[in-house]
């Protein structure tokens, strides 16, 4: 039989997005970081360091290829959450006013609603702390990588 007709028979099958995954980040797991890309954690500069692995320092994992970009320090992402704040505070504030008005007389209508109100508020402000320490953590790791000199 000739190649080509071996060729033909052989199954066409795309593969999944899982088996594509896997093969590309097996053909990244020898390849070397050549410049300095810090470790999202800890600050850690894994240059030198396999493309995808785990931080020598504090054992975070990483992937910093190009599209995915995991685990590792991107500076543009640390940003003060002042939006939050505000729609917190907002949030607080509105809620406060509902709830005096549904429990003082009771008021059987509005508290379904205030009820609504503090459980988003409340959603808003856990949301607001894990905000607030992914900013405190982004400014220690960027105080780390700049007394870090290349």
């Amino acid at each position: 039989m000739s190649p080509a007709r071996m060729h033909d028979q052989r199954p066409n099958t795309p593969r999944s997005e899982e088996e594509q995954e896997r093969l590309s980040n097996d053909m990244y797991y020898q390849r070397r970081i050549t410049t300095s890309i810090f470790c999202g954690n800890c600050g850690y500069n894994l240059k030198t360091l396999p493309v995808i692995h785990a931080c020598p320092e504090c054992g975070n994992e990483y992937n910093s290829r190009p599209l995915k970009m995991h685990g590792v320090f991107l500076p543009h992402t640390v940003e003060f959450p002042f939006g939050d704040i505000v729609v917190s505070a907002l949030s607080v504030f509105f809620t406060t006013l509902i709830a005096i008005r549904a429990f003082s007389p009771v008021n059987p209508d509005i508290v379904l609603i205030a009820l609504g109100f503090l459980a988003l508020t409340t959603y808003l402000v856990i949301r607001l702390f894990g905000r607030l320490s992914l900013y405190i953590k982004g400014v220690r790791v960027a105080r780390h990588i700049d007394e870090y000199e290349d």
